[in-house]
C-alpha cells in the first residue's frame, strides 16, 4: 500500500504542513527547534519511524485515527507561489520567458500538477503567510513564549531571504491578467483558505 509522511511535534501536539514554495525552508528550521519531526508510516502494517528532517516533506497526509488535528500551515500568495515554483523547476540555462510560463500553466492545469493542489478538508489552526511571517508566528503561543523569540533570534532568521530563485523576472510580464485568471481558477480553494484576494 506504500508509505506516507507527516510532520508532528509530540511536545506541542501539532501537525505541520509545508506546501512547496511557501516559506518551507525557513519554517523547517524554526519548527525543528520545537521538536517537530517527520514520521514515515507504512500503510499496510501501520508501522512508522521518525527522523528530524522536515524541509523536504510536502505531504498533506494526516493520521486518520486522530479525529481533530491541530495544524500549522505555511502559505503564500498563490500567484507568487505558482511563478516561484515555475522558476525553481526551470532547468535550462536560458532565461525563462513569459511564453514558457504560459505553457507551464497550461500543462500544470491539464495534468493537475500535485505540487499546486491542496486537498479539501485541511483546516489549519494557524496559518503562517510568507508576507506576514513574524506577525503570524506570534499568533502561536508556544512560539511567542519561546527563548527563540525572546532572544530576538527568530526575528533575525525571518528577516533573511532564504532559497531565492536563481532567475529574476518581471512579475507583471509573467503574471498577466490571462495567467492570473487561470491560476485563480485552478487554485481557488487556496485563495479562500488562506485569505488572499483575487
Amino acid at each position: 500500500m506504500g508509505w506516507e509522511n507527516y510532520i508532528y511535534s509530540k511536545t506541542f501536539d501539532f501537525y505541520l504542513i509545508l506546501p512547496m514554495k511557501s516559506g518551507t525552508i525557513t519554517a523547517s528550521w524554526i519548527f525543528t527547534y520545537f521538536d517537530f519531526q517527520t514520521y514515515t508510516r507504512k500503510l499496510d502494517t501501520n508501522t512508522e519511524f521518525a527522523n528530524p528532517a522536515i524541509s523536504t516533506v510536502h505531504s498533506f497526509y494526516l493520521p486518520p485515527e486522530v479525529s481533530d488535528h491541530k495544524i500549522i500551515m505555511t502559505a503564500r500568495n498563490p500567484y507568487d507561489r505558482f511563478l516561484s515554483r515555475f522558476l525553481f523547476t526551470w532547468t535550462k540555462e536560458t532565461q525563462p520567458t513569459p511564453e514558457d510560463f504560459n505553457e507551464h500553466i497550461t500543462t500544470s492545469i491539464e495534468k493537475l500538477n500535485p505540487m499546486y493542489i491542496i486537498p479539501d478538508g485541511i483546516n489549519p489552526t494557524y496559518i503562517i503567510h510568507l508576507e506576514t511571517l513574524y506577525e503570524d508566528y506570534m499568533k502561536i503561543p508556544f512560539v511567542k513564549e519561546s527563548n527563540l523569540n525572546k532572544s530576538g533570534v527568530l526575528n533575525e532568521i525571518l528577516e533573511k531571504r532564504i532559497n531565492e530563485n536563481r532567475f529574476k523576472v518581471d512579475k507583471e510580464k509573467f503574471l498577466t491578467e490571462r495567467n492570473k485568471e487561470l491560476i485563480y481558477g485552478f487554485m481557488k480553494n487556496q485563495f479562500q483558505l488562506f485569505g488572499y484576494e483575487k
